[in-house]
């Protein structure tokens, strides 16, 4: 490490460009929606033809649009969700986020970006800085040198409502260092904001022992925290650590070499990977269920209450499921 560095250059290894950025000050910045689209069963990824990816954007262009929904990263980025050849009812989605390409990639296509930089990918963030170590030939997230003895934060969102999936399992590979046994990097997860639940919990996540020195890179089942859920949002606290002018280093995220060989299909490529299988959350399709699946559609908070009440007196679970589900406006925890 080097400890006289305090530089906020960010550097692209893809384009070799290298530019100069505020990225705090980008914490705050509006949300959008975007229509999100699952993949037909049929899809095979295209190769790319050599154009740049935009910082932002949907790289697979050739997918139908006509299909539904399969989900929103972060309120506006589409997430495909694709058939499990293997398993006839169960879909799959993967999101990982390579360091040194400082890229998220979607399903294992490594031919285009999915998301370029890592600020562009996150929900949130505060006090959280991409730094290289050239000396050390290294690169990782970390605190902000400016702020380093300020806790900070991240967090991914991730939103399956919009096709109507709910989480069957959830692996996650979630690549963290501490460098001072006084430091912390916590991980934690928490359902979506529900009319059932409007202000979920954070559940932490465990690692075992998390010794000085050693890279925490193990995949972690936590299936029991969000099956039969729409969605969780994922957060990574770094805090702590003895102080001294290199504070700020001592809690890494997905630290990785900065030269050497890369080979998208070897896990340990990235810092960050999230794999999760969905099923479909109309169990069964006799005409009831397909007229609740039709009157779900038209839900809105003006006649949420209205609905819930119907459902009941009907006996309409599915529907009734939908309402409880539904998420509430003007929440307190706005995931």
């Amino acid at each position: 490490m080097d400890p006289s560095t305090t530089s906020h250059e960010i550097t692209s290894y893809d384009n070799q460009v290298s530019e100069s950025v505020n990225l705090d000050s980008q914490a705050n910045e509006p949300l959008q929606s975007l229509t999100a689209i699952v993949l037909p069963p049929n899809y095979i990824p295209t190769k790319s033809q050599g154009k740049k990816s935009s910082a932002i954007q949907n790289q697979n262009t050739n997918v139908n649009t006509t299909y539904k929904p399969g989900g929103l990263l972060n309120h506006k980025y589409p997430l495909h969700v694709v058939p499990d050849d293997l398993k006839q009812t169960v879909y799959k989605h993967r999101l990982s986020y390579n360091t040194l390409f400082d890229a998220y990639y979607e399903n294992g296509v490594t031919d285009n970006k999915y998301i370029s930089t890592w600020h562009e990918g996150a929900l949130r963030y505060d006090n959280i800085y991409y730094k290289i170590e050239h000396d050390w030939e290294k690169c990782y997230l970390s605190r902000n040198p400016n702020r380093e003895l300020d806790p900070g934060e991240i967090l991914w969102r991730f939103d399956y409502r919009p096709g109507k999936f709910t989480i069957s399992t959830l692996f996650l590979k979630l690549q963290h260092d501490i460098f001072n046994d006084e430091a912390i990097v916590e991980w934690s997860i928490s359902t979506l904001p529900t009319k059932s639940n409007v202000n979920p919990i954070y559940q932490t996540i465990e690692f075992g022992s998390n010794t000085v020195g050693n890279i925490i890179d193990n995949i972690v089942d936590v299936t029991s925290f969000v099956k039969g859920e729409y969605g969780f949002t994922l957060r990574a606290q770094l805090r702590g650590g003895k102080s001294s002018h290199i504070s700020w280093q001592w809690t890494q995220l997905f630290r990785c070499n900065l030269k050497g060989t890369f080979d998208f299909f070897l896990e340990e490529d990235y810092g960050l990977d999230v794999k999760v299988e969905l099923v479909s959350d109309i169990i069964c399709d006799p005409l009831p269920e397909r007229c609740e699946k039709a009157l779900r559609d038209l839900l809105d908070n003006d006649n949420l209450e209205d609905t819930e009440g119907f459902a009941k007196e009907c006996g309409a679970n599915q529907l009734l499921r939908c309402c409880e589900m539904f998420e509430v406006e003007n929440s307190e925890l706005i995931l």
